[in-house]
């Protein structure tokens, strides 16, 4: 099962505090891929990446043919 986080429109702070909320709840409930929808901001993405997905461990990509997500696998996390 896949889960979408849609982090636009919510500042810098709330977006990685959001996404920190949602992604220990996402591993949880075990859903296979996670979405996590930022826009076209790399500095957004940077700090979501370094602050929590690589804090908790979690694998990511950012695949080429979208850039304004970045998506975590399941099978990667461990908290």
């Amino acid at each position: 099962m896949n889960y979408k986080i849609d982090l636009q429109r919510l500042t810098h702070y709330d977006a990685i505090r959001t996404l920190e909320k949602e992604l220990i709840l996402s591993n949880l409930y075990k859903y296979d891929n996670i979405e996590i929808i930022t826009g076209k901001s790399p500095e957004l993405q940077g700090k979501l990446i370094k602050e929590v997905i690589e804090k908790y461990g979690f694998q990511w990509d950012i695949p080429p043919g979208n850039t304004g997500m970045i998506l975590v696998n399941e099978k990667h996390m461990f908290i």
